[in-house]
């Protein structure tokens, strides 16, 4: 018996639709994002984590390794939205200070208005959020990244 030990070439996509008379791939992968598949299932997960969003008053933890899906489902969860939500999404980063982050909220939470300082920014918020409630919206804090 011979065994050979050559490296053998990898397993060539293109190659073998075209064993098939597919000229391209007809599931190229979507690094945007837009291309989503849903399932009966999920839409379900989706219904679960918008009444929690709303009823709950919980922090919501989704976690999962890399490339599980988390970001695509923030990003459904979004387009699901209630249209009283007010949903600011910010994404984590290391080196975020208190300034960054006033300003990533009050950017995501569409407030116009810029104080001085952290403590007139942080007001600022504040009173959004409380004009938010106010008026029966809820607001909702989507960290990304995280």
């Amino acid at each position: 018996m011979h065994v050979n030990t050559a490296e053998k070439s990898p397993f060539a996509l293109k190659t073998a639709l075209a064993s098939y008379g597919i000229r391209s791939n007809p599931f190229p992968i979507d690094e945007s994002d837009e291309f989503f598949f849903s399932t009966r299932n999920f839409g379900k997960q989706l219904a679960a984590l918008g009444n929690l969003a709303e009823y709950g008053d919980l922090l919501l933890v989704i976690s999962g390794v890399e490339g599980a899906g988390k970001t695509t489902a923030l990003n459904q969860f979004q387009r699901a939205a209630d249209a009283r939500w007010s949903i600011c999404r910010i994404d984590a980063q290391p080196a975020m200070t208190i300034d960054s982050l006033l300003e990533q909220l009050l950017t995501g939470f569409s407030v116009d208005t810029r104080g001085d300082d952290a403590v007139e920014n942080e007001r600022l918020l504040r009173s959004h959020l409380d004009a938010l409630a106010a008026r029966g919206a809820i607001a909702l804090l989507a960290v990304d990244d995280a």
